[in-house]
């Protein structure tokens, strides 16, 4: 149903809907593909105990691959590929020194994704930002989850639902530097009064 709601949105000329849809599609098709892993596992699991299951595991298999040749279809009408790449000028980080993540945003051509509000997801922590005239961004990551012996920090553009792009990921080098936390606690001796 989401496909011909997609097809239908195209057919009208209504870009925002055929987007919001392929992205739906995107999202079922991981679903899809997640299934088939696990069921065909559990085929594998039930053939190893010395049960037949027939032609179940090709038949998921097929239907896997056709979600998976129709939503590449699906992209390659409705979006274009980004390339995300990260400089920064530090490697350390900690949460008292932050690490400014500078980058560009660009189409797979070279280019700009410029002048546009993006959002980027830096490990755990999402940030809004806006590209400027040659897709460049810079925000400053403060980590609060990030494990003490990573050695890398992931980064992802996340295009919102009726964005024409699609996302990208890469990742930056980094050398954590775990910090103790300090508490300043003042008391003031001061009366409240009621009535």
């Amino acid at each position: 149903a989401t496909y011909e709601r997609y097809q239908q949105a195209r057919e009208n000329g209504n870009t925002t809907a055929a987007r919001q849809y392929a992205r739906e599609l995107t999202n079922q098709s991981v679903r899809i593909n997640e299934l088939n892993q696990s069921v065909v596992e559990t085929y594998e699991g039930l053939e190893a105990s010395g049960i037949t299951v027939g032609q179940g595991p090709t038949a998921i298999s097929n239907v896997s691959n056709r979600v998976a040749a129709q939503q590449a279809q699906v992209q390659s009408q409705t979006f274009r590929a980004t390339r995300l790449q990260i400089t920064t000028n530090q490697t350390a980080v900690s949460f008292t020194n932050p690490l400014p993540v500078t980058g560009r945003l660009t189409t797979t051509n070279g280019t700009p994704v410029a002048n546009q509000s993006i959002q980027l997801q830096v490990f755990e922590r999402e940030y809004s930002t806006t590209t400027g005239p040659n897709g460049s961004f810079t925000v400053q990551y403060r980590p609060v989850a990030l494990p003490v012996n990573a050695t890398t920090i992931p980064v992802s553009y996340v295009p919102g639902a009726t964005s024409p792009y699609l996302g990208n990921d890469t990742t930056v080098p980094v050398r954590v530097r775990q910090v103790t936390p300090s508490l300043s606690l003042t008391v003031s001796n001061s009366s409240v009064q009621y009535g």
